[in-house]
């Protein structure tokens, strides 16, 4: 009840300050595009800085501003109220409209954006995007000492060293309500560095109401860091990144006040000191990778009103975060303890019975959401919107930049671009078009080869996540090549995770890790890619995952890849690794004595490995700690199969046979043949086993899964006949009886059709056939570097 009544006070105090000013004020206007006397007494003779106006108001003016870029950084004035979302000719307030008139503060990354310092009740922000801020703390809106109210703005790509990405507060007591607060960032590379969309600290008292905060990043507090006695209320908190409270980071000896919140599908969710004591009520906490809570000797779903359920989101990967009206937050929060009479909509905040859960008060209508699509082609022109293809840009990352905070979809035809591109969150990026398509579902990636090419930039990952949010960004269909990095040559995931599918990543390299791949605080989804030909100084020369991560690598070819440790794939320094139905083939690593772990190389590291390949590398796992493994073929490596393990440590069901599995090793063909064991042999628990394999056929074809990437497609049309075997493809099961012998050496022989017009060799080593001879051959179609088209008969 205290947190209630001193919270109440304090909101109703701050309004009759800011009621009670607007009705007696002087308005000062601005607007950049004014070209008339410029004093700030009206529309027509605005001041064109923001910083203009301020100067010319006193304590209990309002200053207005037209909508329009405004490249400075701003100081806040005691008692002065700052609006923006004006047209330029309104005489109320109230006919404002940031959403349609959208007033940009921009910093250009010089500094903090908006100070407020030592600024009294009755000082307001109010309808602006923030964005481009770069400063030590408070790259958006640094405030100390002070109390303004900041309201209904959209506060973006602002980026701290130490403290509060988007808004920092020190000894302060705003009250902070009904804003976007996204994709702001503390800097990833120091563990100090706290809130990336806000920062509180002890001595702070903030109350933070119906705010949208989402796809931010910091070490600790991914989306809010609260080291005081602050009133959370009613926010929606998802899609953010952390090393420990990916949603909320709690520390400290305060006792904040957690009522009504949604906390879902960050990295991790809620933690805080195990000591402290939270005032925590009817807030929704659910599918946070990592943990939804941290330090809770009990968690506390279950009780106080507090669920774990989903929140029903109407499509929180394109931005949208609104419930929708079967979502269980509905008149699931507590009636009265919101400080705030509208959600982030201005809509009237109780709509039933009782309050929703989180920022969006639903109104009984179920949302559409249709994402923004911008189009890509090589004949197009950065100056067009990509609104069509003929109207598409030129480059992929100017197509990315114009999607605005909640996303959208970037097309790309066929064709090669030359360019390094940042991935941002809600963006996703899909490539394998021909540039006529209506629908994504339309195109064909295999007939339209759509490459980014990094080779321009020697020091660059051709693809980047650094903060992009947590599973709400990706980049699908296209050839990632030529990039040289430190770390992750072809696609580098910091404190990020994207979706990551059905690439071909090739010709990439690292001077440290991940040639092709590299993931640090990371857990995305890699799947159906083809992560070849590339190479790394130190580990992981085709994908290193470490620091944290819990990627999870599906049904991906990687070969060919070289390191000093971990050729194929390194899982390191803590993260925790999915893989599952993976073909890990032919990787090497350098050869000395410092090297090990040809196919997959497991250090610090947990890993469950389930309906893998790992056959014909250098060597093959090793792991300084066992891994879980299931149903995996490890087999015909150089050097070793297993190395610090052994088959029997990784479980009695692990599949270990030397056998001839590929259909054509040699010429990087991984699909299985008929005999291979792997057929029917997978484990059907693995977990995240995907609905089609490589070629996009059904995943399980005949009793169980396959192991590997490929699953094993018969025939329809057995191979019965010597014409029809000359005629097969490679790889291909034939079975012919009755064949005469026509010729016979060691380890092969020749069978011809009746009529003598056609024949075809036979190698089957140890056979004890004679010409003359009839036999039945049951083998598989292959060919030879002569060309000669051949019948293989595995040795059992």
């Amino acid at each position: 009840m205290y947190f209630r009544r001193f919270y109440f006070l304090l909101f109703l105090l701050t309004t009759i300050v800011s009621v009670g000013i607007s009705a007696r004020c002087d308005v000062v206007y601005v607007n950049v595009a004014c070209s008339g006397n410029c004093d700030g007494s009206s529309w027509s003779s605005a001041y064109r800085t923001v910083s203009a106006g301020l100067a010319a108001a006193t304590s209990g003016d309002e200053v207005w501003v037209a909508t329009g870029l405004y490249p400075e950084r701003i100081t806040l004035k005691t008692g002065v109220g700052l609006y923006g979302g004006f047209a330029g000719g309104e005489t109320s307030r109230d006919a404002c409209d940031p959403s349609a008139n959208p007033t940009i503060l921009d910093g250009t990354s010089g500094g903090c954006v908006v100070t407020a310092q030592s600024c009294a009740a009755g000082t307001v922000i109010n309808g602006f995007t923030i964005r481009g801020g770069c400063s030590a703390t408070g790259g958006g809106i640094y405030c100390k000492s002070g109390s303004p109210t900041i309201s209904r703005n959209i506060i973006t790509g602002n980026t701290a060293s130490d403290s509060g990405g988007g808004i920092y507060c020190c000894a302060s007591s705003p009250v902070i309500t009904g804003n976007l607060i996204v994709a702001n960032c503390v800097s990833i590379a120091s563990t100090s560095g706290k809130g990336g969309g806000v920062y509180c600290d002890a001595r702070s008292k903030i109350v933070l109401l119906s705010n949208d905060i989402r796809a931010n990043a910091a070490y600790s507090g991914g989306g809010i860091y609260c080291a005081s006695s602050a009133y959370l209320g009613n926010n929606t908190i998802c899609a953010n990144t952390a090393a420990s409270g990916g949603g909320v980071c709690c520390t400290g000896l305060m006792s904040p006040a957690v009522w009504n919140n949604i906390i879902a599908f960050n990295s991790s969710g809620i933690c805080k000191s195990s000591s402290q004591t939270l005032t925590y009520k009817s807030n929704c906490v659910y599918g946070n990778t990592l943990y939804n809570y941290s330090g809770w000797g009990t968690e506390p779903t279950g009780s106080d009103g507090n669920i774990s359920v989903d929140p029903n989101l109407a499509a929180l990967v394109y931005g949208d975060t609104h419930i929708q009206p079967d979502s269980p937050c509905v008149n699931a929060g507590i009636a009265g303890d919101s400080q705030s009479s509208e959600d982030i909509d201005n809509q009237t905040r109780v709509q039933d019975a009782f309050i929703d859960i989180g920022a969006d008060e639903s109104d009984g209508v179920a949302r559409q959401v249709t994402p923004q699509v911008v189009r890509v082609s090589t004949s197009g022109n950065d100056e067009l919107d990509g609104s069509s293809w003929a109207s598409a840009k030129r480059s992929v990352q100017s197509a990315i930049d114009s999607l605005g905070v909640s996303g959208g979809e970037v097309w790309v035809a066929a064709g090669i671009y030359y360019e390094s591109v940042s991935l941002k969150p809600f963006a996703h990026i899909y490539g394998g078009f021909a540039g006529i398509e209506s629908a994504r579902s339309e195109r064909v990636r295999s007939a339209n080869v759509t490459t980014i090419d990094g080779s321009g930039n020697e020091t660059k990952s051709v693809v980047t996540a650094s903060a992009s949010g947590h599973m709400v960004a990706a980049i699908d269909g296209f050839t990632i090549r030529g990039g040289h990095a430190l770390d992750g040559g072809g696609i580098m995931c910091d404190f990020s995770s994207p979706d990551i599918r059905g690439n071909t990543i090739t010709g990439n390299s690292a001077s440290h890790n991940g040639g092709g791949i590299c993931c640090t605080w990371s857990s995305s989804v890699i799947s159906h890619n083809f992560v070849t030909g590339n190479s790394a100084s130190a580990y992981g020369g085709g994908v290193s995952c470490s620091e944290y991560s819990r990627p999870s690598i599906i049904n991906s070819v990687v070969a060919g890849n070289q390191a000093l440790s971990g050729g194929g794939v390194h899982i390191g320094k803590y993260a925790e690794a999915v893989l599952t139905n993976n073909t890990i083939a032919a990787n090497t690593t350098a050869g000395d004595s410092q090297s090990v772990g040809g196919g997959l190389y497991l250090c610090d590291a947990e890993a469950v490995v389930s309906n893998t390949i790992i056959a014909c590398n250098s060597s093959g796992i090793y792991a300084s700690d066992a891994p879980e493994m299931h149903c995996s073929n490890i087999s015909g490596n150089d050097e070793y199969d297993y190395s610090w393990i052994t088959p029997a440590a990784a479980e009695n069901d692990v599949l270990t046979v030397s056998a001839t599995i590929f259909v054509d090793f040699a010429s990087g063909n991984y699909r299985l043949v008929s005999t291979s064991p792997c057929i029917d042999t997978g484990w059907g628990n693995a977990a995240r086993i995907p609905s089609v394999d490589m070629d996009g056929n059904p995943r399980i074809y005949g009793e169980q899964v396959d192991i590997g990437a490929y699953e094993y497609q018969a025939s329809e049309a057995a191979v019965s006949s010597i014409v029809q075997a000359r005629q097969a493809q490679d790889g291909c099961q034939t079975d012919i009886t009755g064949a005469l012998i026509s010729a016979a050496f060691a380890n092969f022989y020749y069978i011809e059709s009746d009529d003598r017009l056609c024949g075809i060799r036979v190698e089957q080593a140890g056979h004890d056939v004679n010409v003359g001879d009839r036999v039945d051959i049951s083998g598989v179609i292959r060919t030879n570097a002569d060309g000669e088209r051949y019948i293989e008969i595995a040795v059992q």
